[in-house]
């Protein structure tokens, strides 16, 4: 999946400096430039974001009215790009792990009724929920 973003970040950037050889001025360059470095920071970290906004302020030097605004807007992309990322990134592994203990406690409580009597429920729990207490402790209280 890395590979398409990759892909789609270096088609951005040579759309920018296709752009700036035809002539366009540098605000119609930019853009194409802030998507190639928002995807490079979103998608690999904001060291390589960095990487490819230095890349991009040396490319659109070389296009006419460059300035410092143009440099701004590219690290702020990679820093937006970058934190965007990152909370994508966070939600999305703590979805699975909510989606995993859902699996695993739905499956617990199939064999609720599957249980002869609470002796053979009892014995069957801590089979059922080891794979709960892989990354923690799981306990039954019985009361």
């Amino acid at each position: 999946m890395a590979l398409l973003y990759t892909a789609a970040a270096l088609a951005s950037f040579l759309v920018g400096l296709l752009l700036g050889l035809l002539g366009y001025p540098g605000f119609y360059v930019l853009p194409w430039f802030m998507i190639a470095v928002a995807v490079v920071a979103s998608v690999h970290g904001l060291p390589w974001g960095l990487l490819a906004s230095a890349l991009a302020a040396s490319a659109l030097a070389l296009f006419p009215p460059f300035s410092g605004t143009a440099l701004a807007l590219l690290l702020l992309s990679a820093l937006l790009a970058h934190q965007v990322g990152k909370s994508l990134r966070r939600a999305h592994r703590r979805a699975q792990s909510l989606a995993r203990v859902e699996r695993l406690l739905a499956s617990a409580l199939e064999a609720l009724p599957q249980a002869e009597d609470r002796e053979a429920l009892l014995k069957s729990l801590p089979e059922r929920l080891f794979a709960l207490g892989e990354r923690g402790h799981v306990g039954v209280w019985v009361l």
